[in-house]
């Protein structure tokens, strides 16, 4: 993923064509959108086509800034992509989390850093900006997004896939164990995949994983369930 940048000129119309959910419903096409870019004003809109982020027949990316209503346009030839049915295209939205590092955790990952991450320095702390990339499911919000990491994170810590760090095939994040309830996209990323995140620098820290996960989704007994509002 590249460095993102603020949309101010999003075309909803168009982004409303990419999936049915928010054909169906435009108010909260517009309310995900309103969200994020209070919340996230510089993560992106993006499609998600099969096994990756669609791009224009060029090869260069797709934005919905200033798009036509007919679909995204090419950042490259300024042209819109119109999307085939057999595509399967599901609106996405891409960006970086920053999340805290130790010193320790930090040096080891300056000498591993892949360029899609970054590490910034901010009063004297150090900071891992993870790409990451949610997609809506076709039934949204009746059913959880699609949330994963860049492949790059997990070889970066010294992690692998697997049941014990949450993750799934294709760096996709166990973020809800079945127990979704219908929230926008803004409220999964600030109060289930920052914590997922956090938890995995923890355990790249040293950190065993079953201390580093916590709160009633990882079946400790809290009393302060910090990933549901009140």
């Amino acid at each position: 993923m590249n460095t993102l940048t603020t949309n101010d000129d999003l075309n909803l119309e168009a982004m409303g064509r990419m999936q049915s959910w928010a054909a169906r419903n435009p108010a909260l096409l517009a309310q995900e959108v309103a969200e994020m870019a209070a919340h996230f004003p510089h993560w992106q809109p993006a499609v998600y086509s099969k096994s990756g982020l669609l791009t224009c027949e060029c090869g260069s990316p797709l934005t919905f800034s200033g798009a036509k209503a007919g679909g995204p346009r090419c950042v490259g030839c300024g042209g819109t992509r119109l999307l085939e049915s057999t595509l399967k295209a599901q609106l996405a939205w891409v960006g970086y989390l920053p999340t805290l590092l130790s010193a320790r955790l930090a040096h080891t990952i300056s000498a591993r850093l892949h360029p899609s991450h970054e590490l910034i320095t901010v009063s004297g702390k150090q900071w891992l900006l993870a790409p990451v990339l949610l997609r809506y499911a076709d039934d949204w919000p009746d059913t959880a997004p699609t949330v994963q990491y860049d492949c790059h994170l997990l070889p970066m810590l010294g992690l692998r896939l697997g049941a014990d760090i949450h993750t799934i095939v294709d760096n996709q994040l166990c973020l809800y164990a079945g127990n979704w309830r219908a929230v926008t996209a803004r409220v999964v990323i600030q109060q289930r995949v920052v914590n997922h995140l956090a938890a995995l620098m923890r355990i790249a820290d040293g950190t065993p994983s079953e201390q580093a996960f916590i709160g009633p989704a990882h079946n400790y007994n809290t009393a302060n369930d910090y990933w549901d509002y009140r």
